[in-house]
């Protein structure tokens, strides 16, 4: 409100030097005129076209006198100390002239002078800090026209650039390692800034109450362009809100979901909340001594009981069938939800639990899910682990968790890995990164629909986006080691390639239907991930129906339910893997689930298969050529096998278990 009230009071000013023909003038001939920006300038110029001033500013700016500059709201404004002793007759020349320029900035001594100069006035009148802070930062100069520059030795990681003509000096761009674009609620640097300013004057993180909530909601509402967060606006009307909670969610309001935040704004949030090491271009992850038990706070009234397990395993994990087998603990966590009465809305919630074992140098990780009251164990192998040392910790999101992977940093590089297990116990990886301690620099791979990856040069302020085959199944990430993960957008485009030919996309959850109709006979839900061929496309109302072939089926499933990329594409986003099989003992492959269906082929007992869908007490299954992975062979022996002559799992570590 402050700030609108401010623009109004520029306008009718503006609007009172406004006489004749509308041209904004002097309003005494002898009195001496300024320039100002009435957007949220701070300072006051004596040219119009200040070399301090980004260009796009230059239409914005209105004129104003001496004496309107010692009037409210005037007064608040500091002069310019780049165009104070600047000839305005030589800058203020018509646009099509500004060339002329380039020879008062060119010939100058002083260029690098003006242009950090330049660089000191977008950090005060853009990104919030204080003529101070701005006078201690540390300048790079390069004089084919380029500027970084950064707080001070500990925080390289903070590198702003700005991009100038190098004849004249005149701005041309400038980034910021905080934001690189992209969330629409964005309320700008400076805004930001000065809330969390206030917050460390006030030492609001060690000294919080009921006085300093109020004061803190004050400043987050002081500025229209900061929407909070739900959380963050109940807590603060509540009261009942922790510093760092309301200091996390300003950031979810400003920045959107952390997965997309650059490496500085997180470095920046550990720093004001007291989790970064002495270096704030390393991250300090928590270190577990001992096993422990906490409890963690979660939204809508519910509270999730954390216990934390590095000496010994518990009973209740039922893990002996691994220990029997020689593997001992690494770390564990088991996550118990404590639900409010009441709460219908979150009875899909689900206990869950990973522990990492090792044995003879190899690690495997195994999630756990509590059913029926016990925990049911599932290997995920060796999942994305690395051979480094790591900490395991639960983050929270709403009502749902995942587990962080903090790995020790090691040459140069900081590694983090985000994952989360799922109703089936099926490890999903939610975002992994890649961080160079020295420049802060960063590869970012985080599962997005049928999987994208980020890469995000925070230093130089690059970005470089992209996304593989749009028929990609982004979980096969979860089923990796570490050292397999690609580390690079080179390296990602040469690893990423779907191993299917054309004409052949996934499915996930939909029927496979004998004619185009929902209601004609139905040959079988495919399980997710299931590989169809797609023969054709028939038109239907109200949807287009794909003609398909899986194996020897053929039948048709509704569009509505696949999804098409930009240029027409099906697309499958995978959230479960397709479950696998292994015959228990000999049987046989059917064409069919009737007495008189023909045999395919003989299977011999230990054969593994994929499982595409079930119908009456058989499973429709795919006999790779090779060994099994993680992908179903579509060239493989397709046919109907007993339920009771195979046994099932997840993934294929499951099968490598009793």
């Amino acid at each position: 409100m402050k700030k609108q009230l401010f623009r109004i009071v520029l306008l009718i000013f503006a609007a009172l030097a406004v006489f004749g023909n509308g041209m904004i003038t002097k309003t005494m001939a002898e009195e001496q005129s300024y320039w100002i920006n009435p957007n949220g300038g701070s300072k006051y110029h004596r040219v119009h076209h200040c070399p301090s001033i980004h260009p796009r500013y230059y239409d914005g700016m209105i004129e104003v006198t001496e004496n309107q500059l010692s009037m409210n709201p005037y007064n608040m404004l500091s002069p310019c100390n780049v165009c104070m002793d600047l000839d305005p007759t030589e800058y203020d020349l018509p646009i099509g002239d500004q060339e002329n320029l380039s020879f008062t900035a060119a010939d100058s001594e002083t260029l690098r002078d003006l242009v950090i100069q330049h660089a000191k006035d977008t950090l005060t009148e853009v990104y919030g800090y204080t003529e101070e802070q701005a006078d201690h930062f540390q300048f790079l100069f390069h004089a084919e026209g380029e500027l970084e520059y950064w707080p001070d030795v500990d925080h390289t990681a903070y590198c702003y650039r700005l991009h100038f003509d190098p004849a004249t000096g005149d701005t041309i761009s400038y980034t910021t390692p905080f934001y690189d674009g992209g969330f629409e609620n964005y309320p700008g640097e400076g805004n930001i800034r000065s809330v969390t300013n206030v917050f460390v004057e006030n030492d609001w993180l060690h000294h919080w109450d009921s006085d300093s909530i109020a004061a803190f909601s004050q400043k987050v509402y002081e500025w229209d362009e900061i929407v909070p967060t739900p959380t963050l606006a109940e807590g603060l009307k509540s009261g009942n809100i922790s510093s760092t909670d309301a200091m996390r969610e300003l950031f979810l309001a400003s920045f959107g979901p952390e997965e997309t935040w650059t490496y500085a704004t997180t470095i920046w949030l550990k720093e004001l909340l007291g989790e970064l090491s002495d270096s704030p271009n390393g991250v300090n992850t928590v270190s577990h001594t001992k096993d422990e038990q906490f409890d963690i706070e979660l939204k809508n009234g519910s509270r999730c009981a954390v216990s934390y397990y590095l000496e010994t395993i518990p009973e209740e994990a039922n893990l002996s069938r691994f220990t029997e087998q020689g593997w001992i603990l690494k770390e564990g966590i088991l996550a118990d939800y404590i639900l409010p009465s009441g709460h219908d809305d979150m009875q899909d919630t689900f206990d869950r639990g990973l522990f990492i074992l090792k044995k003879d140098g190899q690690r495997m990780g195994i999630t756990l899910i509590r059913k029926d009251g016990c925990w049911e164990s599932h290997p995920v192998g060796p999942c994305v682990l690395s051979d480094r040392d790591f900490t395991i910790t639960l983050q929270t999101g709403g009502v749902d968790l995942t587990f962080r992977i903090e790995y020790e940093p090691k040459d140069g590089r900081i590694i983090t890995c985000n994952c989360f297990a799922d109703g089936n116990a099926f490890i999903h990886l939610d975002n992994y990164s890649i961080t160079e301690e020295s420049s802060g620099d960063r590869f970012l791979l985080y599962s997005e629909g049928s999987g994208k990856w980020f890469w995000l040069n925070n230093r130089s302020g690059q970005e470089n986006t992209g996304g593989g085959d749009p028929r990609y199944i982004s979980n096969v990430y979860a089923m990796m080691h570490f050292a397999e993960l690609p580390d690079s957008p080179e390296s990602y485009e040469a690893w990423n390639r779907f191993p299917f030919p054309d004409g052949y996309y996934m499915v996930t959850g939909v029927h496979l239907r004998e004619q185009m109709s929902s209601r004609s006979r139905d040959l079988g839900l495919l399980n997710s991930g299931t590989v169809i061929h797609k023969t054709g496309e028939t038109d239907g109302d109200p949807f287009s129906w794909y003609q398909s072939e899986l194996g020897f089926l053929k039948g048709y499933v509704a569009s509505q339910y696949i999804c098409v990329d930009d240029v027409g594409v099906p697309t499958g986003d995978l959230y479960d893997p397709l479950p696998v099989a292994e015959a228990i003992r000999k049987t046989g492959l059917k064409s069919g689930t009737g007495w008189f269906d023909g045999r395919i082929t003989d299977v011999s007992e230990g054969t593994r298969m994929h499982v595409l869908f079930e119908r009456d007490g058989w499973y429709y299954v795919v006999i790779p050529q090779g060994a099994l992975g993680f992908y179903m062979d579509s060239e493989g022996t397709y046919g109907f096998i007993p339920k009771d002559t195979v046994r099932t799992g997840n993934t294929e570590y499951d099968l490598d278990w009793p």
